[in-house]
């Protein structure tokens, strides 16, 4: 019996000292990588934050710059309810940014799919603590497409579209 006890207290020892050396040994942590400041949002067009200064404090503006349409590439399918209905998710480079301003290039024919989903475009005269008064975005005046979900959960002031607007996709807003 006492060598039953023995051994049992044996295994217990050295499962405890390898949960002990197996906490201690090094685990390779995976790189952080900021998110990206500039790229393509379309064939013809890039995207990147411009500085700008609100209440003595650097601040980022987007800036889209190119001609055509913007890629449709930001909507996602996340989920699917019983019935056939997809729910989709616009997941845009700029997602969750505080953004004071977006400055679309008037060469601009076509806002993509979830292309401002889930942005916040603050009110650059005024801050406030977190951003609080929504900005307003001018849509271009050569802008004749607003694709699904375009500015799906964005925190927008107003949007101004301009006259050649003829299609606005399925929730855009």
């Amino acid at each position: 019996m006492k060598r039953g006890k023995r051994k049992a207290c044996q295994l217990f020892l050295l499962a405890v000292c390898m949960l002990l050396l197996g906490a201690a040994m090094p685990v390779k942590a995976e790189e952080w990588t900021p998110p990206p400041t500039s790229g393509t949002c379309g064939a013809d067009i890039t995207w990147k934050y411009e500085p700008v200064m609100v209440e003595d404090r650097e601040r980022n503006a987007l800036v889209l710059t190119g001609s055509g349409a913007m890629t449709d590439e930001y909507l996602k399918k996340v989920t699917y309810e019983e019935g056939g209905t997809w729910h989709y998710n616009a997941e845009p480079p700029w997602m969750g940014q505080l953004l004071y301003g977006i400055k679309l290039d008037s060469r601009i024919t076509t806002i993509g799919d979830g292309a401002f989903g889930h942005t916040h475009l603050c009110n650059p005269d005024h801050e406030g603590d977190f951003g609080e008064e929504d900005g307003t975005l001018v849509v271009p005046e050569n802008v004749t497409s607003i694709g699904k979900l375009a500015f799906a959960n964005a925190r927008l002031g107003a949007v101004y579209i301009g006259p050649k607007v003829t299609k606005v996709g399925e929730q855009a807003f």
